[in-house]
């Protein structure tokens, strides 16, 4: 593609974004949505961070570089959300957790093209937590975080001694000549 037809292209990128947001911002205040323009600005956040995921699109290392987009995007959209629904900070801060799980999984599978273990196990480590965390500050156990952690720590070494098995035989499916000289279980 010449350079003219990729500025097309480009420009029609930008308009098309910009296009939305602005519908988006217009909708939400003509519906009584927000009270003023002043409440809008994690659209202005959503912007910048999809520009940059635009530009990352062409880095070299594409998963490294889409990450902040990503998440400067997902965490504007959480944002705007939880403030259009009236939900105190206190009980929404887990979300913003799996937004960085979700994030880290998505700028390595838009970057790469495939999962990798290198983003998808503490992407999926993030949004575990964070939905762990999500149970207890919304309200939904009837335990409060301190007592279910006083009550419920050794399980944490049994999930330690789990994943550790697992990583284990794992790696010796992986690489069965690794393990020459041990005796095979």
């Amino acid at each position: 593609m010449n350079a003219s037809g990729n500025r097309a292209w480009q420009l029609t990128f930008y308009v098309a974004l910009a296009l939305i947001v602005a519908g988006a911002g217009i909708l939400l205040f003509n519906t009584g949505g927000v009270d003023g323009l002043s409440e809008l600005w994690p659209l202005a956040t959503f912007l910048a961070g999809i520009f940059y995921c635009h530009l990352a699109g062409s880095a070299v290392r594409r998963g490294r570089t889409l990450f902040p987009g990503i998440l400067v995007s997902l965490a504007s959209v959480v944002h705007l959300g939880v403030s259009l629904a009236g939900l105190p900070p206190d009980d929404y801060w887990p979300m913003y957790v799996i937004v960085v799980g979700l994030s880290l999984a998505l700028s390595g599978w838009l970057g790469y093209r495939r999962a990798r273990a290198n983003y998808l196990v503490p992407s999926l480590s993030f949004m575990l937590l964070g939905a762990f965390f999500l149970v207890f500050s919304l309200g939904f156990s009837t335990m409060s975080f301190r007592s279910f952690l006083s009550q419920w720590w050794p399980g944490l070494l049994v999930s330690a001694g789990i994943i550790l098995f697992v990583l284990y035989y794992l790696m010796r499916a992986i690489a069965p000549s690794a393990g020459k000289g041990s005796p095979r279980p």
